[in-house]
């Protein structure tokens, strides 16, 4: 046990001088709003419809003295005490009988759906937030104003103004326009910028913003060399070269999409050719997609014109973004499902493109926003109209819809040779099945004449029932290959409905409740002058087209703010997916209006809106403390020093693995592997849930080529679970820092941080020349990707020696005690603060 050995020892007194932090001190961006938009978005229509007849605010008779009508009341609860307690599901009376797990059952008609559960059951643990609907001033209804009134409320949803740097009394430290309006604000509030970072931090800080990989140790070498400028702006744009910068940037989009390998909800059902949206984004932040187009090609791909089939190709691709989704398949009611389907796509849409809750008005007007309950249904008609799901997987299972691609000769020559791999396979087990049903039916036969002969039936029935086992295994194994057989070129893809059509509204979310029919359309408030008007099909391509509008006011400010928080770790706008009233509002709205304006002027690009921000003097900054500045800004808003950030979970397994020298560059393609098991009772999609695995050949890639699931990720991959990694079944722009105990624990006894420990430590073994003295070094040079002092020398030397001293002394020593000592100080840079966090 490594951490007993450590913590009895002097030597783990290196860990104060390497800066040593099992559970690094995080400063955590807070998301005030994503409790109270879950309340609304997943848990107030599941209890207006189940529970608001009986225990409604509005009841004439309440049964059980329990009303459901706000926080205080499910808190103080009925005749049998409180219905929730908060962040204890298993303890809440609510749960309990939602469960049927207990004697009372609710609701008496039946169970609720999964989806519904497990919503009501993870409101619970966080919290039991309730909406502030009800206790909160809300703005005057949008009836008693009109759109125009309304636009002058917020800053959102006015055009974004042009305006000119302004002046600044500190000149001479400004290296552009985002310099100048950070500048004078930190002026107005008389505070002044950080120093700059040195070399080391700066160029480490540059790596891992633009490619989210460290550098090497002679490209360090390099640039501390010639820290100038123009040495900067080379690396920079080396960088943004570079293949990796898509993987980077492109993993941060899909934080805004649902995107997995796997289908369905709360199950591991593998999606076969979800890789291929992933390779759509990756290529596409590589190629510099303007923005625009990027927008138009993902919502209404299918629908644009192409002059070449590898155009055709990627269209078809890119309306992934609407294909692969939490979708709830399970569901004999496939109207609703439809239209929960629908719900979900207007949420990714409303808050990836728009930064907008649209979805908080599918059972009434917005509780904040100006978005009545009809602009909601206008967006669901056209995606109502559109189709995602198709056909049955099996059972009760619904399917997604396949768009067939244009294929490639090589393409076509795989496909050949896995069909004939496939058959021969599957010919096999189809022989044997047959001969095990004709054992079956012989086995028949003996056991009626066993019983007219009134013989010993008892071994006939032994060995009967061993082989009807096998025979409903083998079975099971069939379907699975049939499942999984080679597919031509496939995506997963939307298309037009056969006949698109308006959309009623669906009372209380209900789609068998229908009210008024509301006319396709798009949301009023975000609609500066005359959108375009839907002539023919869903109208799924006009809706691409006003989202992706040099007009709309919120599009290009919502990707700014995105590509700011990447690169700043806190957006201009903190709440990234919120621009609404109840959102955060801009510390610098001038130069968010700035930079979304320039933005649209030089054709959306990614890569000039990055570039523009890495060689700012404001991200040369230090992240050191400042007393006074702490006082007067204590979250850094008006940024006078960098923000210290902790690495996400993919960058601090990418980065292990590239300083180890063990990651594989390159990637793409499927990922997810499939054990078919030899004691499969019977083919269901839910037992698949167990047999992910991850491929062979994907091992050591980048984590963005590896495969999501939904909910938890593979075993293989726990560090993502602990470090922060989106749960696919939300929209999560924004990471969440945690600092938890468990990745203390990680961090000390993971095989995957022991694996790469010994890889580093082999890779600078003394076999290369390397002293001690020397090896130390060269092991904080390439962790750290800076010089090491000499009392971090003399620490990690006392580290190593002692170490060694102590494992020897062990019952069982290893077999090599010291190189063991070499790898568990390797772990020890590994798991300090310094190297899990960009400064």
């Amino acid at each position: 046990d490594f951490s007993a050995i450590v913590v009895s020892m002097p030597a783990f007194r290196l860990t104060a001088r390497i800066g040593f932090s099992l559970i690094p001190a995080m400063s955590a961006q807070q998301q005030p709003l994503a409790d109270a938009e879950y309340f609304e978005l997943k848990v107030r229509p599941v209890l207006v419809e189940n529970c608001y007849q009986c225990h409604g605010p509005a009841a004439k008779t309440v049964f059980g003295n329990l009303r459901i009508g706000n926080r205080e009341a499910v808190l103080k609860g009925g005749d049998s005490g409180p219905a929730v307690v908060p962040g204890q599901p298993d303890d809440s009376l609510l749960i309990r009988a939602i469960r049927h797990d207990g004697p009372v059952k609710m609701p008496p008609s039946g169970k609720l759906k999964a989806a519904d559960l497990d919503a009501l059951t993870e409101w619970v643990k966080r919290g039991a937030v309730w909406s502030a609907a009800e206790t909160v001033t809300r703005p005057t209804p949008a009836v008693t104003k009109s759109v125009e009134e309304r636009r002058k409320d917020h800053w959102a949803w006015q055009a974004i103004r042009k305006s000119s740097p302004p002046p600044v009394k500190n000149d001479g430290w400004v290296q552009g326009a985002v310099d100048r309006f950070i500048l004078a604000k930190l002026e107005q509030s008389k505070l002044a910028p950080a120093p700059d970072a040195d070399p080391y931090t700066l160029i480490r800080r540059v790596y891992f913003t633009i490619l989210g990989l460290p550098p090497k140790p002679d490209e360090v070498e390099a640039f501390t060399k010639d820290p100038s400028g123009p040495a900067l702006e080379a690396v920079v744009d080396r960088l943004i070269r570079s293949p990796r910068f898509g993987e980077k940037w492109g993993r941060q989009w899909l934080d805004s999409t649902y995107f997995a390998d796997t289908i369905d909800v709360g199950r591991r059902i593998p999606a076969p050719h979800a890789w291929r949206y992933r390779d759509y984004v990756i290529d596409a932040f590589n190629q510099d997609k303007p923005f625009n187009q990027f927008i138009v090609e993902q919502v209404a791909g299918d629908l644009l014109p192409h002059e070449t089939p590898e155009q055709r190709r990627r269209q078809l691709i890119a309306t992934g973004l609407l294909s692969l989704g939490p979708w709830a398949l399970v569901n004999a009611d496939k109207d609703q499902l439809k239209m929960d389907v629908v719900d979900l796509q207007i949420d990714l849409i409303g808050k990836s493109f728009l930064g907008l809750t649209l979805a908080c008005s599918r059972c009434h007007d917005h509780k904040f926003d100006p978005i009545p309950q009809k602009n909601y249904y206008a967006v669901a008609g056209i995606l109502a109209s559109t189709q995602t799901l198709k056909g049955i997987m099996t059972d009760v299972f619904s399917d997604l819809n396949r768009a067939r691609l244009p294929e490639t000769a090589a393409e076509a020559a795989a496909h050949e040779r896995e069909t004939a791999k496939y058959q021969a396979q599957l010919a096999d087990m189809k022989s044997r099945e047959d001969s095990l049903d004709r054992q079956k039916k012989e086995l028949d036969s003996k056991l009626a004449e066993a019983k007219e002969a009134k013989a010993d039936e008892q071994p006939l029935t032994k060995e009967r029932g061993e082989v009807e086992s096998r025979l409903g295994q083998l079975r099971g194994r069939i379907k699975l290959l049939e499942y999984m057989k080679p597919a031509l070129p496939l995506a997963f893809a939307v298309e037009d409905a056969e006949t698109p059509s308006n959309c009623h509204i669906n009372i209380r979310g209900n789609a068998h409740m229908l009210g008024d029919e509301a006319q396709r359309g798009f949301v009023e408030i975000a609609t500066l002058g005359k959108p375009p008007a839907i002539s023919r099909g869903s109208g799924r391509l006009e809706l691409a087209q006003w989202l992706a509008s040099a007009t709309n006011p919120l599009t290009p400010r919502v990707f700014v703010n995105r590509v700011w928080h990447g690169v700043f770790g806190a957006g201009i706008v903190r709440s990234l997916d919120n621009f609404g009233l109840r959102g955060e509002t801009p510390s610098h709205p001038e130069l968010l209006d700035y930079l979304s304006a320039r933005f649209v002027d030089e054709g959306w690009s990614t890569k000039k809106l990055v570039r523009e921000l890495v060689l700012s003097r404001t991200f040369r900054m230090a992240s050191g403390p400042n007393q006074v500045a702490q006082e007067a800004d204590p979250e850094n808003r008006l940024l006078w020093r960098m923000n210290r950030q902790r690495l996400a979970g993919e960058e601090i397994r990418d980065a292990m693995l590239a300083i180890s020298g063990q990651l594989e560059e390159g990637g793409g393609g499927p990922s997810l592997g499939l054990e078919i098991p030899g004691n499969l009772k019977a083919f269901e999609p839910t037992f698949i849930d167990e047999k992910l695995r991850l491929s062979d050949h994907v091992k050591n890639r980048r984590t963005v080529y590896l495969p999501v699931l939904r909910k938890s990720q593979l075993d293989s991959l726990d560090m993502l679970n602990l470090f922060g990694f989106p749960d696919a079944n939300q929209i999560n722009s924004q990471r969440s820092n945690t600092n938890v105990p468990t990745q203390a624990l990680y961090l000390m006894n993971s095989p995957f941080y022991l694996e790469q420990s010994r890889a580093l430590a082999r890779l600078t073994e003394l076999g290369e020349g390397l002293y001690d003295r020397s090896r130390v070094a060269d092991l904080i040079w390439r962790v750290y990707n800076r010089r090491a002092t000499e009392d971090e020398i003399h620490a990690g030397l006392d580290f190593v020696y002692e170490l060694e001293r102590a494992l020897r002394r062990q019952p069982k020593p290893p077999a090599n005690s010291l190189e063991e000592a070499w790898m568990r100080y390797c772990q020890t840079l590994f798991a300090s603060s310094e190297f899990l966090f960009k400064s």
